[in-house]
C-alpha cells in the first residue's frame, strides 16, 4: 500500500508539470500583459488566471505550425490598453469599482478641471481684488483675469491627476472631498473646486515694459 500511494504522487506530479497544466489564460473580459492578467474592458473585471481550455492550449511541438485560429486567437488577446496600468488612491476604499476611460475622455476631464480653477480664481481674485493682486497686474501686464488663467494654466499637472482619478474611479462623485483633496489638498481653496493657483507654480515673469522701468542695479 505504501508503494501504491507513492506510485500515485509521483504521477501527480508529472501530469501537473506538464505544458498542458502548466499552460494557464485569462478569464473573459481580460487579457495577457506580460505574466499577467489585466482588465481590456469598459468595466474593472477581477482577473485572475484559469487553466486553459483544451482548443486554446499551444499546439504539440509536431504540429506544422500554428492554425489561422490559433493566429486569430493571439491576435484578440493582446492587450487593448499600452499605457501605465492606473493604480487607485490608498484614501478610496478598495471595494470602490474602477473603470478603463479613454484618453480623449481624461483629457476633456483635464480642460475641465483648469476652466474651473480659472473662472473661481477670476471670480475671487478680480471681484474682490487687494493692492497686491494690481501690483501683479502692472507687473506682469496682464489685466487682471488674464494673470489668474495665466496662473490656472500651471495647475494643469495637478489637474490631470485629478481627472484621471474621477475618470477611472467610478465612486468618485460619492467621495468628492476625498478625490480634489489628494490633488490639490496642500493649496486647496474654501470651496471644493477651488485652489491657491498662485501656488501651483513658479511667479509670471514681468512683462518687457515693466523690466525696463526698473532702475539699473549698482
Amino acid at each position: 500500500m505504501r508503494y501504491l500511494k507513492l506510485a500515485i504522487l509521483v504521477l501527480t506530479y508529472a501530469l501537473i508539470s506538464s505544458p498542458a497544466f502548466a499552460q494557464t489564460c485569462c478569464p473573459a473580459g481580460c487579457a495577457p500583459e506580460a505574466d499577467r492578467c489585466v482588465t481590456k474592458g469598459p468595466l474593472w473585471t477581477r482577473c485572475i488566471p484559469i487553466a486553459c481550455a483544451e482548443g486554446s492550449r499551444t499546439p504539440s511541438a509536431g504540429a506544422s505550425g500554428p492554425t489561422a485560429e490559433h493566429r486569430k486567437s493571439a491576435m484578440l488577446a493582446r492587450p487593448l490598453r499600452t499605457t501605465r496600468t492606473y493604480v487607485a488612491p490608498r484614501q478610496i476604499p478598495s471595494h470602490c469599482p474602477l473603470i478603463n476611460p479613454t484618453k480623449a475622455q481624461v483629457d476633456e476631464a483635464t480642460n475641465q478641471c483648469v476652466n474651473t480653477l480659472t473662472r473661481s480664481a477670476q471670480l475671487r481674485g478680480c471681484f474682490f481684488e487687494d493692492d497686491a493682486g494690481r501690483a501683479e497686474d502692472k507687473r506682469t501686464g496682464l489685466s487682471c483675469p488674464d494673470r489668474q488663467a495665466a496662473l490656472a494654466k500651471q495647475c494643469l499637472k495637478r489637474c490631470a491627476d485629478y481627472a484621471s482619478d474621477t475618470s477611472h474611479l467610478m465612486c468618485a462623485g460619492s467621495y468628492p472631498n476625498t478625490v480634489w483633496q489628494i490633488s490639490f489638498g496642500d493649496i486647496s481653496g474654501d470651496n471644493g473646486d477651488s485652489a491657491r493657483v498662485d501656488l501651483c507654480g513658479p511667479r509670471l515673469r514681468a512683462s518687457v515694459w515693466s523690466r525696463l522701468r526698473q532702475p539699473p542695479t549698482r
